[in-house]
């Protein structure tokens, strides 16, 4: 297919543009420098996380993107950042590389907060990753982090601040920690149990008066699986 005047030569600089803004690349400073060992960008397009590696961390970095336009872009980057990268020009429906070549990074989306008291509208806006591979051993492509906003788990060890581990399940255990929904907004860090067509979330009795639900109006979203406290 013979690529049009505007796909060609417009959107790639229009591509390269916008996505360098302040604001975006205040993100890339926080993220990109946790990636270590293997790594596969899907979509490297122009380039811009090329300067934001730590070297020192990286042992080899792939390069996806359908744009030769851009790969040309990145490929420039990454000569002038002096970083060795394998391009792969190509969709990410066919990546060329051998199956299970590349390991699921260490890095989990860390995300503002989760109410461990009165059920709020999270989970907020993603604002950074944070990168777990000393504590967790759970499949770390499954997991989050959040920060808790709240006293009501405070008997069970989790306090304000705290950042907790969510590993994605929907299955239900009464000696669990789960991070639940409701009516599809509203999450909260509770222990929960089921009773006949009803869920009851409880936290620390002191601070937190159970609640029932119709089971339809809640979801479970993770379990608890770790905490990080910072002092």
């Amino acid at each position: 297919m013979i690529k049009s005047t505007y796909e060609k030569y417009v959107l790639p600089k229009l591509l390269d543009t916008c996505c360098s803004t302040k604001p975006i690349n205040y993100q890339r400073e926080k993220i990109v420098p946790n990636a270590n060992g293997t790594v596969l960008e899907i979509g490297i397009g122009s380039g811009l996380n090329i300067p934001f590696y730590e070297r020192s961390k990286i042992d080899r970095i792939y390069g996806l993107d359908p744009s030769p336009e851009l790969c040309e872009k990145a490929i420039s980057k990454a000569k002038e950042c002096d970083v060795n990268i394998d391009f792969l020009i190509n969709g990410a429906e066919e990546i060329k590389l051998k199956s299970r070549s590349i390991e699921l990074n260490s890095v989990i989306p860390f995300y503002n907060e989760i109410s461990a008291g009165k059920p709020i509208d999270v989970l907020n806006d993603q604002i950074e990753y944070i990168d777990v591979n000393n504590f967790i051993k759970s499949d770390k492509a499954n997991c989050i982090a959040c920060k808790v906003h709240g006293n009501s788990m405070e008997s069970y060890g989790i306090f304000e601040d705290d950042i907790i581990i969510v590993e994605r399940v929907t299955n239900y255990n009464s000696n669990d920690i789960h991070a639940v929904q409701i009516d599809d907004s509203e999450i909260t860090l509770k222990k929960i149990k089921l009773i006949k067509d009803e869920v009851e979330i409880f936290g620390d009795h002191k601070n937190f008066s159970s609640v029932r639900y119709k089971k339809d109006r809640v979801k479970i979203l993770g379990k608890m699986v770790n905490l990080v406290r910072k002092y």
